[in-house]
């Protein structure tokens, strides 16, 4: 028994030696290969698109702030005080073309006119009394003289004494005009279709010819002010004199989640250029920007300093591969899948880009595999895997 126990003793860890040895030869046999597969090439999983050739017209987008088309300051032609002020002469207040805005007390402008009348009336008399002397002059004289000729002196036929008495005449018609623009000047019309930007009177102010009374924005157009990258001014239509109709412009302004949209057009540059942005600016032009002449729906105002989106309609670009902005790599490089699902860098030349597209004009071929995802320190060569195709984000 205790011989049994002795030989235990020792062939027990005789065998868990063996067995130790057996284990780690088949951990450094059969580790071996997994190691080197893991060491081997792995495929990097990549989302793709297809490249395909199109005509595509040009979008600059920009962004700029609204003014009124027109802006004056109204004021008062004639002195006086303000008897009436008409209670949407507010800021915010509309005013259609010749609608009344104020009126200054006109009871002097009134008397004048009146007198004007008087003199008028007084200067025909006069004319008429003239003539009619005029004409027993003439007949007076050639009763006397049938022989004819004229006398020595024109005043012996009434011929300066006529023309004296007809420009007094005019002198007085012309009074009398200007007495009726004076009291017609006492009422405060709209110059035209407007929107009160600010108002400065009250009734029972008096007012002095000249004085500004408020200041009031066109509403039959808009003028949008928008800065544009001198690069991009070669896709835009820009005319030269003002008036003129350029590229067409949409602008649009989201408000509450919902897009309003608003068709506009370039009518001019403004012909200077941010010395630090390097930005020219145009005029962009919009129709009925406060919604007076649209029937129904719900679309905003486009308010005077409102700030908006502007995305101008270009020249046409022909046989051009438009791609996401994030399959553009840095230094104008596009990656491809290559042959054997190899990496292919390829250098391209960018016609044009805009907020989520690049227009590659050259450097592409028709099919070709462009890979969208972004691989941390790729090289060329790289083995891929395709997972999905399309421009959706990895």
């Amino acid at each position: 028994m205790k011989k049994k126990k002795r030989v235990l003793m020792v062939a027990l860890p005789v065998l868990i030696l063996l067995a130790g040895a057996g284990i780690l030869r088949m951990m450094t046999h059969g580790a071996r290969p997994r190691l080197r597969s893991e060491r081997g090439e792995r495929a990097v999983p990549v989302r793709v698109m297809r490249a395909h050739k199109e005509d595509r017209r040009v979008r600059v987008q920009a962004t700029g702030s609204v003014f009124p088309r027109r802006e004056v300051g109204v004021t008062a032609e004639v002195g006086g005080k303000i008897v009436y002020v008409a209670p949407a002469f507010v800021a915010g207040g509309f005013f259609s073309r010749g609608e009344r805005m104020a009126a200054i007390e006109d009871t002097d402008y009134r008397l004048a006119v009146e007198r004007a009348e008087a003199l008028v009336a007084k200067k025909e008399y006069e004319v008429t009394a003239t003539e009619a002397r005029a004409r027993v002059a003439e007949a007076e004289w050639r009763r006397l003289h049938p022989d004819g000729g004229q006398p020595d002196n024109p005043l012996v036929l009434y011929g300066p004494q006529l023309k004296d008495a007809k420009a007094n005449l005019k002198s007085a018609r012309a009074a009398l005009e200007q007495a009726r623009v004076n009291l017609a000047r006492t009422v405060i019309r709209a110059p035209f279709n407007c929107r009160v930007r600010s108002e400065q009177v009250g009734v029972g102010q008096y007012v002095k010819a000249g004085n500004v009374i408020g200041t009031v924005g066109g509403t039959d157009e808009a003028e949008i002010v928008v800065p544009v990258a001198v690069a991009d001014l070669r896709w835009l239509t820009i005319p030269k004199k003002a008036g003129g109709r350029g590229s067409e412009a949409e602008v649009s302004v989201t408000v509450g989640g919902t897009t309003h949209r608003w068709s506009g057009w370039i009518e001019r540059a403004l012909g200077d250029v941010d010395p630090v942005g390097k930005m020219a600016r145009v005029a962009v032009i919009v129709q009925d920007p406060c919604n007076l002449a649209r029937e129904g729906g719900h679309r905003p105002d486009l308010a005077f300093g409102m700030f908006v989106d502007v995305t101008f309609t270009g020249a046409m670009l022909h046989d051009v591969f438009p791609l996401p902005r994030r399959a553009l790599r840095p230094d104008d490089i596009v990656w491809l899948v290559g042959p054997e699902s190899r990496l292919r860098k390829v250098p391209v030349t960018v016609a044009y880009a805009d907020r989520t597209e690049e227009f590659i004009s050259q450097g592409l071929a028709e099919g070709d595999t462009v890979v969208l995802t972004r691989i941390s320190g790729a090289v060329e060569g790289t083995l891929l895997r395709i997972m999905s195709q399309g421009a959706a984000s990895p």
